[in-house]
């Protein structure tokens, strides 16, 4: 009998450490990462009388997840690295367990749980005035196939390819206003990109847009949703996950989210 309870304390004491070892697992701060080249007016760099701020962040997707994780009831930190570290890290597991701001492709989808969409941006194109002083004038998505294309290393640019624009497109830049300096020197006729974190970057005095630059949204592509994605390789993807769309979902049905959207960006557009 006295080794029958024995078995019996240690079993229970067994499932005591492991329901506690899962609490714990659960309870720890989650780390977000996302791109060190900012991403106004949805997260970036606090600017305090025009001076870089690197210990406070802001933004519309910043002020979101500060109420997701408080519904959730976990503490979060973010950083901004590099934006292919980050989705490497995220990807592994070996520190972040989360990334934000980020579009939807296939290769996303394989590496990481997708969150439900948080609010949706217009592709657009920039242009030089010079090259077309009456605009580009597209008709649709293939238009662009007779034009030397630009973007961003990293960056994704499915909704274009989708809509049938080539995959020829020039990747050798790491941030907005060096891709921009190339579409006004000549080296590029035009560069994809979604048009409100360009004038979410000039608002903050991040990025300066040329008296010599226009852009036009893209005809026949949707608006473009971004998500929060949840490491595959966390131990707590699935609750993590769950939370998470818990709290975007209770923000959007009553209102809050678009509120806070609407802080950053007249139109709001979070969904």
């Amino acid at each position: 009998m006295p080794g029958i309870v024995t078995k019996g304390l240690i079993i229970i004491g067994i499932q005591i450490l492991s329901v506690a070892f899962v609490n714990s697992a659960i309870a720890k701060p989650v780390q977000v990462c996302d791109d060190g080249a900012e991403w106004p007016p949805y997260i970036y760099y606090q600017r305090d009388n025009n001076t870089i701020n690197k210990e406070q962040l802001t933004g519309a997707t910043k002020d979101l997840m500060d109420r997701i994780f408080s519904i959730a009831g976990l503490e979060y930190t973010v950083e901004l690295i590099p934006w292919n570290r980050c989705l490497n890290e995220v990807k592994s597991g070996s520190r972040y367990e989360m990334l934000s701001n980020a579009g939807s492709n296939p290769e996303r989808m394989e590496n990481y749980h997708r969150s439900l969409a948080i609010y949706s941006t217009t592709p657009g194109v920039f242009f030089s005035k010079t090259k077309f002083p009456q605009g580009v004038k597209l008709s649709g998505a293939k238009d662009l196939n007779q034009y030397k294309l630009c973007g961003i290393r990293g960056y994704n640019y499915e909704m274009y390819l989708k809509a049938g624009v080539k995959d020829e497109v020039d990747m050798g830049t790491d941030n907005a206003q060096a891709t921009l300096s190339k579409v006004l020197s000549g080296r590029c006729d035009i560069f994809l990109s979604i048009i409100e974190p360009i004038f979410g970057a000039v608002a903050i005095g991040q990025y300066q847009l040329d008296a010599n630059l226009s852009h036009e949204p893209v005809p026949g592509i949707e608006p473009t949703k971004f998500y929060l994605w949840v490491s595959r390789k966390s131990s707590r993807a699935e609750d993590l996950l769950e939370k998470v769309n818990q709290g975007i979902r209770q923000l959007q049905e009553n209102g809050e989210a678009e509120t806070i959207y609407k802080k950053y960006l007249p139109g709001g557009t979070g969904l």
